[in-house]
């Protein structure tokens, strides 16, 4: 899986189609990263990794502020991603912050394996 869609001609092809990758730094060194690309009305975020040793900290929360910004800023009405069933630290700590689950969908990615996922969406409060 990680060849498919984490390899650097993998993530070259998908930056040359309109995403977007940030690396997130802590203590000045490599803590994560993730990537984003708009659709139509929402902004998708594709990938969203922190360092397991350290997660706990804030970065995330952090990473995910920014990337709400980028969403406003971007015009995005709500942020999506999809997410494993099985992962429920991921899940519980996207629900914390806003996000609901709004489907769930299972992706074939080749040799019978699949990804079945949750999608979820962070909508924004409109003020006024």
């Amino acid at each position: 899986m990680l060849t498919k869609f984490q390899s650097a001609a993998a993530i070259k092809d998908q930056i040359s189609k309109g995403v977007s990758y940030y690396l997130i730094t802590y203590d000045g060194k490599n803590a994560g990263y993730f990537s984003i690309i708009k659709e139509n009305e929402s902004l998708f975020l594709s990938k969203f990794y922190v360092l397991k040793e350290l997660r706990g900290q804030g970065i995330g929360k952090k990473a995910l502020a920014f990337i709400r910004n980028e969403a406003t800023l971007r015009g995005c009405t709500t942020i999506s991603l999809t997410v494993n069933k099985n992962n429920s630290n991921a899940i519980k700590a996207y629900e914390k912050i806003g996000f609901t689950k709004i489907d769930s969908v299972v992706t074939p990615i080749g040799n019978n394996f699949v990804m079945d996922d949750y999608v979820m969406e962070y909508r924004f409060v409109k003020k006024g």
